[in-house]
């Protein structure tokens, strides 16, 4: 058995059908995805170690990719954490706690409940309510969608800077830029985009009618 499933425990739930996607990837994995995976897994291990979270995390997340295990999520989740990254420790924190559970591993769900509770007090939140002048406006999050159903709801977000586009067909877009940190929630407003100005008419130039002929 590998250390990936073996490491000690160091986060919204996922949605269930991603589980089971990532069963059925883990499913078709092969030997040498493995390799791949078990080789990302201990290099990271080492950038930990020596102080690198910013580059173990990536590693990480490929290894939980291409080999989905419980082991690879809590120490990913733990490196989110290290880097800041909050909200993403948080909802990986989840993730783990709902994979140990379906695996019948209490204690590892144990320990992945209780991280994930203990960071959400910390979480930053942004709430993105547009007007109701507004319309029929897309909005996108840092190149997210943002759906009409988490309109005025505090979602949580990373620490930093956050960008968010709105568009409407014949309006000017806008981009807007918000900052959150660590505990603050933030509420957006969403004014009234500029309408499109019109294009003018081209102006078409005719020349003088011609003098009658003389008779």
């Amino acid at each position: 058995m590998s250390l990936r499933s073996l490491c000690t425990p160091l986060a919204l739930v996922i949605a269930a059908s991603l589980l089971l996607s990532a069963g059925t990837v883990a499913a078709q994995t092969g030997p040498s995805d493995k390799a791949t995976a078990e080789a990302l897994f201990d290099e990271a291990r080492a950038l930990l170690k020596d102080g690198k979270p910013e580059l173990a995390c990536p590693k990480l997340a490929e290894s939980q990719r291409i080999d989905p295990g419980i082991g690879t999520l809590l120490y990913l989740a733990s490196c989110y954490e290290k880097t800041g990254k909050l909200a993403s420790a948080w909802v990986t924190f989840r993730e783990a706690a709902v994979a140990a559970s379906r695996a019948g591993q209490t204690e590892r769900e144990k320990v992945a409940t209780t991280r994930a509770e203990a960071l959400l007090p910390q979480l930053p939140r942004l709430t993105i309510q547009p007007a109701p002048a507004a319309g029929d406006v897309e909005i996108t999050r840092d190149g997210v969608a943002v759906g009409r159903a988490l309109w005025g709801t505090a979602l949580p977000v990373d620490p930093g800077s956050h960008v968010v586009e709105v568009k409407r067909a014949g309006h000017k877009p806008r981009t807007l830029e918000v900052a959150v940190t660590k505990g603050q929630t933030v509420v957006l407003a969403v004014e009234p985009l500029d309408p499109e100005a019109g294009e003018p008419k081209p102006v078409v130039s005719r020349p003088p009618p011609s003098p009658a002929p003389s008779p």
